[in-house]
């Protein structure tokens, strides 16, 4: 096996597929986000970021593994490799993509290259078959110093990254890491009826009375079908998140462009190999709420949505809720993700919390090791002022 430093996606074009097949079901780890990603935020990252797929071939020149990063260069912090999709398009179960029979191997090797034992310096020539031709196609070949690995959206309980960091840890390499949030999932049966005998009675009764709602004529749940029903879908999906959290006081995703034109071209994008679905419930003709969920294997993630604030009074986003849900279970998916955050309706729906980890890795060298020491004193002065203006807000009141 060997490990190759990639700075461009179009190195890897020959790869996609090698690369979706150890994304395992999980849309954020999917070769169109991240590339999507890199594309709409390269500009916006400053002219100091580059992209990093560290990756690991076999002896037949398959892609094994790939550690989809970028780097950006930090007054304070020096080099920081970070995860792609990150920041405001907060993708989750972020981490390093490898075949299972290669794990051990490929962590290793992505280890040893981080921390100096692997490292080669000269281009490397791989041979990949494109349009039943062998071109060899030149690929970066050091990954250069990095002074901190800045994760954040891992699962506490990925096997992969568990052993990653173990791996990390035993070669010296300084973890910390915490949890400010949790993702919630629950497991769904094979059928509504196995659901409703698989939940309390208070939340049996608040399910069956929404669905009755429903058989209104005055509401009509729709998804996406066909491609022509896009675009007028993502219109009703900014205008309507942006009005509810405009009439919350905030400013809203989708005040971003690079956010919105990213998502643009993905519900486009993930419609067409069947990782998207759009879910809209209207009310005497008019659309009052709107989810926008990823679709994994077995697995449906609850990414983002809109309800209309004027309808607040008829429960928009618990009819919606409750409709999908259904949806989900009749499409055969077998469990129903609403990612990080802990807000209260979550754990209304019977989901159960696994912690969401930040972490921050540094090498064991002397220049990382001392940014990290006055960063940490930076956040625990942080914290103490937090803990201390709390105090005597609640002392004054």
């Amino acid at each position: 096996m060997q490990t190759i430093l990639v700075n461009t996606f179009e190195a890897l074009e020959p790869f996609r597929d090698q690369w979706d097949q150890m994304a395992q079901g999980n849309p954020f780890r999917l070769w169109d986000w991240n590339a999507g990603w890199w594309r709409h935020y390269e500009s916006v990252l400053g002219e100091s970021a580059e992209l990093r797929l560290l990756c690991v071939f076999d002896h037949q020149d398959r892609l094994a593994g790939v550690a989809p990063w970028y780097a950006v260069s930090s007054t304070t912090s020096g080099e920081v490799l970070r995860f792609l999709g990150d920041g405001e398009v907060c993708s989750d179960y972020q981490g390093i993509l490898c075949r299972p029979e290669n794990q051990e191997s490929v962590l290793e090797l992505i280890v040893h290259w981080l921390l100096g034992n692997d490292r080669k310096r000269d281009p490397i020539k791989l041979a990949v078959e494109t349009n039943q031709e062998e071109d060899p196609i030149e690929l970066a070949g050091g990954v250069g110093e990095w002074d901190l690995l800045d994760c954040d959206g891992m699962a506490q309980n990925d096997p992969v990254m568990n052993q990653w960091t173990e791996l990390m840890r035993r070669e010296g390499a300084s973890i910390y890491q915490r949890s400010t949030c949790s993702f919630w999932a629950t497991d769904l049966p094979e059928s509504m009826e196995a659901y409703h005998k698989s939940v309390s009675k208070n939340h049996r009764k608040r399910v069956k009375r929404l669905l009755r709602q429903l058989e209104s004529d005055r509401f009509r749940m729709s998804v996406l079908e066909t491609a022509d029903q896009i675009d007028p879908r993502i219109e009703t999906l900014i205008r309507l998140h942006q009005k509810r959290q405009n009439h919350l006081g905030n400013p809203g995703c989708f005040a971003s462009p690079p956010y919105t034109a990213f998502h643009r071209e993905m519900i486009h994008q993930l419609f067409r190999t069947g990782n998207l679905q759009l879910h809209t419930l209207d009310y005497e003709g008019q659309p009052i709420a709107i989810q926008y969920e990823l679709l994994g294997t077995g697995t449906i993630y609850a990414y983002q949505g809109g309800i209309d604030p004027d309808f607040d009074d008829l429960g928009p986003g618990h009819l919606l809720q409750a409709s999908v849900l259904r949806w989900a279970i009749e499409n055969g998916f077998r469990r129903f993700d609403w990612l990080r955050g802990d807000e209260p309706y979550k754990k209304h729906w019977q989901a159960q919390p696994t912690a969401s980890l930040q972490m921050r890795i540094i090498p064991p060298r002397l220049g990382p090791q001392c940014r990290q020491a006055v960063w940490a004193a930076g956040r625990g002065a942080k914290d103490w002022l937090k803990r201390r203006l709390e105090t005597l807000s609640l002392l004054n009141n």
